[in-house]
């Protein structure tokens, strides 16, 4: 099974943004990556799927949101490491809510977010509320566009 890691993602970013030279798609990515919620998804995710911590793609992100975004995916990456959310994703902030937040417990744990699944003896909740997770493959993993393909399940 193969996986797509931060670096590959950076680097296929940096092409996108060379052949398309489209600055909406770029600043999208900025505001759903540069900061604290979207980095600790990101850091969820690969420490969820085996991956080695990789931050590289802060570098990408504005020198003023640099480090909320790398406290983000650090914290991520050490929750989803341990097989767990870490607490502040649980008691969240107000501004992390919305309309669909909410807090769900399943198989011993408690994950707070939006379209929560529970499958595999995991649950996950999307850090966005325009993210959705999927299960597939004894995987569940939430994210931007996320889909099952080619036995594994992908996010944008």
């Amino acid at each position: 099974m193969k996986t797509t890691s931060v670096a590959q993602w950076a680097i296929l970013f940096s092409i996108l943004m060379g052949l398309s030279s489209c600055a909406a798609i770029r600043e999208n990515w900025l505001q759903e990556t540069c900061n604290y919620d979207g980095s600790y998804e990101m850091g969820m995710n690969e420490a969820r799927r085996g991956e080695e911590m990789n931050s590289y793609f802060i570098k990408q992100c504005p020198p003023a949101t640099r480090a909320e975004a790398k406290r983000g995916y650090r914290e991520g990456f050490a929750a989803g490491a341990h097989g767990h959310s870490l607490g502040l994703r649980q008691a969240g902030s107000d501004a992390a809510r919305g309309p669909g937040w909410k807090c769900q417990s399943a198989y011993g744990q408690k994950e707070c977010g939006y379209h929560c699944v529970e499958a595999f003896g995991q649950i996950a909740c999307a850090q966005q509320p325009h993210h959705k997770c999927v299960e597939a493959f004894g995987n569940v993993r939430c994210g931007l566009n996320c889909r099952a393909e080619f036995g594994d399940i992908v996010c944008d």
